[in-house]
């Protein structure tokens, strides 16, 4: 498990410190302020490669370095580097300063295998994957057969359009994509309790929404599209009939992506791993940008709930493939697990609040007092409901109401104190004015009527 990183003159602050979770580390933020560049960051120590562009350091620090006088003379100093410490297999921490080569444009890493044990896989904000599996993506040194690395690829990273049409590297195809392996797990003669279609049917059952009805369910039948000619596409069970999995919502699409890549990257590992004679991964980590994105409402109280039982099922399954002993529970050591997810919905924090332990789990929030940015972890509490936390300074929206209506209250609020209201639109610094705007911004049983018209009765009198 990833357990901390350390970056100096890279990314959104010249200093950054953050220690992660065993199990669930939840990330907030505004826009723009680096939780998208923390999840690739934290990639690339546990993989040694980078799902998208790779962290430059930054740029306006190193040049004000470079003006110093200071920094002439000691032209040996770091001017950009990241520190990463995890615990590997062994259990203990182990951590790699890499220092930003300008010449060689790189992060130079350590030789050799990334020390995780674990199947590594990253649902990124752009609506692609990327997944990086120990016994694929990395072959140990094998001089005595004529070869120390064989020409493997680093890790396995997916557009959107790629998790459902496939992938290849060169003539060599990587992956079928989700409708030709939907199609043919379907097709199997055999479909036990542990076939692949079989698990792509839990893992659809287990993050489908309670609201919807059978859930994300395969259809028995095949159909065809014109767009995809005489390829036979699967289908869904919905109230309303078979529908092709191509002309699902964009929130069930973007569920079965989720649910398939995570059958496919288990399911390859396990058979690699059968393949070399070595057990399956001990750990998963799951990286998730934008937990909500393309969510309904309801459907974003339920996704991290299901994606904890998903990956805490995963992990059972992984102890039966060893035989290895389980709690009375059936449930194995909960540190095999680690989930890192950045989210800015409200939805998705009241949906945890059954869930989180805090001596595994932890909130962390950027923070920007410009031009300084800061990850600060905070106490966690319960909110209760999904307006206290719009209202909790996680998001600080009072009330959830638009601009406009926090702008008259935030005016009316300062008139009855008798505050100089220069600071206001001239539409707002009369009492005509404000209740004009209050009357446009807010409904007629807003809680904040009461307050407003004894306020103004009494300044009134």
């Amino acid at each position: 498990m990833i357990k901390e990183l350390h970056l100096r003159n890279v990314g959104p602050a010249p200093c950054f410190d953050v220690a992660f979770a065993s199990r669930l580390n939840l990330i907030t933020g505004d826009n723009g302020l680096g939780k998208s560049f923390l999840l690739d960051v934290a990639w690339w120590a546990l993989t040694g490669n980078w799902a998208n562009y790779m962290a430059l350091p930054s740029f306006s620090e190193v040049e004000e370095k470079f003006d110093s006088k200071k920094a002439v003379a000691e032209t040996s100093a770091p001017l950009a580097e990241i520190t990463y410490q995890f615990a590997g297999k062994s259990g203990l921490a182990e951590g790699f300063t890499s220092c930003y080569d300008f010449l060689a444009e790189i992060w130079p890493r350590p030789p050799g295998q990334p020390p995780v044990a674990g199947l590594v896989i990253y649902s990124r904000a752009d609506g692609g994957f990327s997944v990086w599996d120990p016994a694929r993506n990395y072959w140990k040194a094998a001089s005595g057969r004529g070869f120390d690395q064989p020409d493997r690829p680093a890790a396995y990273h997916f557009r959107s359009t790629q998790v459902w049409d496939g992938v290849k590297l060169g003539s060599e195809v990587i992956c079928n994509g989700l409708l030709r392996d939907w199609f043919n797990w379907q097709r199997e003669p055999e479909q036990r309790r542990s076939s692949r279609f079989n698990l792509l049917r839990r893992v659809l059952q287990v993050l489908s929404p309670p609201e919807l009805p059978g859930g994300i369910s395969p259809g028995k039948k095949l159909m065809r599209v014109k767009e995809y000619g005489i390829l036979d596409i699967p289908t869904l069970e919905t109230p309303y009939g078979l529908v092709p999995v191509t002309h699902a919502s964009a929130g069930m699409q973007r569920i079965m992506e989720l649910a398939y890549l995570l059958v496919w990257a288990w399911s390859e590992h396990v058979a690699k791993c059968k393949e070399q004679r070595q057990e399956p991964a001990e750990r998963l980590l799951l990286l998730i940008d934008e937990v909500e994105a393309h969510l309904h409402p309801a459907w974003q109280l339920a996704i991290l709930p299901s994606i904890l039982t998903l990956a805490n099922e995963m992990q059972i399954r992984s102890a039966r493939l060893k035989s290895k002993p389980q709690s009375p529970k059936g449930s194995v050591e909960e540190s095999n697990l680690q989930i890192l997810a950045c989210t800015h919905s409200p939805l998705v924090l009241a949906s945890i609040e059954p869930f989180f332990k805090e001596d595994q789990d932890q909130l962390l929030s950027f923070e920007a007092e410009w031009p300084k940015v800061s990850l600060e972890l905070k106490t966690w509490a319960k909110q209760g409901n999904v307006m206290n936390w719009l209202a909790s300074d996680m998001f600080d929206l009072q009330g959830g109401r638009s601009r406009q209506a926090n702008q008259a209250i935030s005016a009316a609020d300062a008139w009855m104190r008798g505050d100089d209201l220069s600071g206001y639109p001239p539409e707002l610094r009369t009492k005509e004015g404000i209740h004009a705007a209050l009357l446009n911004a807010l409904p007629v049983h807003d809680e904040y009527w009461p307050l407003w018209i004894v306020g103004r009765e009494k300044q009134d009198k």
